[in-house]
């Protein structure tokens, strides 16, 4: 949007050393009333958060997003294989979340587009059966035929800042 913001605040306080009766000993062995500063190098945290929001247009980068990846089995016969790829995915640190609806794979789909899940793994029976993933995008890019260890290592790599 190129407009400024200003975030990081430092404030000298005149009055809350008085309020608080909070003195010294001067120089001259006389009570005095320091000057507090006050600093907020992010701002309010709702001003940073709405600065990476609006900055990320809602698309926070990987390692932010509260899920970062969302498991998605195509059908039901496919959820065993998703909890396992779940698990060792949590076991990184990676924070993961597993579609169980029984809604179709467009709508699933759909809807972790809308929760802006960067990352989902779509499985159905083809992947499991090559012991595979399907890595889907955000931005509706996909990978097939990827290893389970292929998607730790990028997003290993994703998470670091």
């Amino acid at each position: 949007m190129g407009r400024a913001w200003q975030c990081s605040t430092l404030q000298a306080d005149f009055f809350m050393p008085q309020n608080f009766d909070v003195n010294y000993i001067n120089n001259k062995g006389e009570k005095q009333h320091p000057v507090i500063l006050h600093q907020a190098l992010l701002g309010s945290m709702e001003r940073f958060f709405g600065i990476i929001l609006e900055n990320f247009k809602g698309h926070l980068p990987f390692w932010l997003c509260p899920t970062q990846i969302k498991v998605i089995p195509i059908t039901e016969k496919q959820l065993e294989y998703a909890n396992k790829i779940a698990k060792t995915l949590k076991a990184k640190n990676l924070r993961v979340e597993i579609d169980e609806s029984n809604e179709p794979l467009s709508a699933k789909i759909k809807v972790a587009q809308l929760e802006k899940i960067p990352w989902m793994i779509v499985l159905g029976q083809k992947e499991q059966d090559a012991n595979t993933l399907t890595l889907r995008l955000s931005d509706g890019k996909q990978e097939m035929g990827l290893t389970l260890d292929t998607i730790c290592k990028r997003a290993e790599n994703a998470n670091a800042i």
